[in-house]
Formats: C-alpha cells, structure tokens, sequence
C-alpha cells in the first residue's frame, strides 16, 4: 500500500528551478535503506505531480529500477571493455563518459567521493530524466558536480560483510 503523500511545496521549487526532468540518482557502490524515503520524499512526490504515467509510490520506484537496469554505469563501462569495479587500478573519467555518451549520447555526472592516496573514488553516477522518462543532458548546475573532466579516478571492489 502507497504512503501518504508529504508536503509537495518543495516540488514547486525544483520544478521551478529545473522544469524539463527529473533526477535518476544511481549509487553504484551500495545500497541505503534510509536513501529510500529521501529519494521519495525529495524526487518520487515531485515525479508523480508532474508525470501522469506515474501514480503511485510503487510506480515510481518500479520506474526508477526499470531506468537504472536500462541505464546502469558498470554494465555500460564492461560493454566498452572498461573492468570496473577493481582495487588495484585507476579509470581514466574521458573514456568513462566517453563510453556512456557513446551508449545513450549524454554525459553522465560522474560525483567522486572521498580520496585515498591522491585518487578521487567515484560515489555516484546521475543521468537526467525527462518527464516523459526518457533519457537527456544534464543542465549546467548539475553537471559542475562530476568529477574534473580528465582526471583518474577509482572504483573499488567493496565487501559487504
């Protein structure tokens, strides 16, 4: 059974801000619980204001999971012949967004988290999304959060345990 509804006032505001897509947020390293209700109540609420084919909360997580299968980073990187993950070597960021322009024809943001011994790691991939769900560039705002262009950057394999 869908939640309730929260407070939709901030949907004005990103609506207004960026009006032409919603974000698709991929963590490709883990995986919160807790990113659940923020990525309802921050994004879910507003895509469902503002796009008819969604409903529900459960439409919009299934859409969100049908986006991010089509459009998943390390599958796309693996298909160019890029092995990530790997704890012993760098990525090159040009041959990474290289690859996934090459595969849908936008930039991904590419946000890198904390460094270790000089190297930037990546922390998460954003690829915009239309209204309609489909796939387009990332205004300037959002871009200026990726990585610098031409840096190399890392990937680790991380264990669960």
């Amino acid at each position: 059974m869908d939640a309730q509804l929260p407070d939709t006032s901030m949907c004005v505001h990103l609506y207004t801000r960026v009006p032409a897509h919603i974000h698709l947020h991929m963590s490709i390293r883990t995986y919160q619980p807790a990113g659940v209700e923020h990525e309802w109540s921050r994004h879910g609420v507003c895509a469902i204001r503002n796009n008819p084919k969604l409903t529900s909360q459960r439409q919009y997580f299934k859409a969100a999971m049908d986006l991010f299968r089509k459009y998943e980073p390390l599958k796309v990187w693996k298909t160019h012949n890029i092995d990530v993950p790997s704890n012993s070597k760098t990525f090159n960021m040009d041959s990474l967004i290289g690859a996934y322009k090459d595969s849908f024809g936008v930039t991904p943001v590419i946000a890198c988290g904390r460094q270790s011994q000089d190297r930037q790691h990546i922390g998460q991939v954003t690829v915009c999304i239309n209204k309609d769900l489909t796939i387009r560039e990332c205004p300037e705002a959002i871009q200026r959060r990726s990585c610098p262009q031409h840096s190399a950057v890392k990937l680790p394999i991380l264990n669960y345990k």
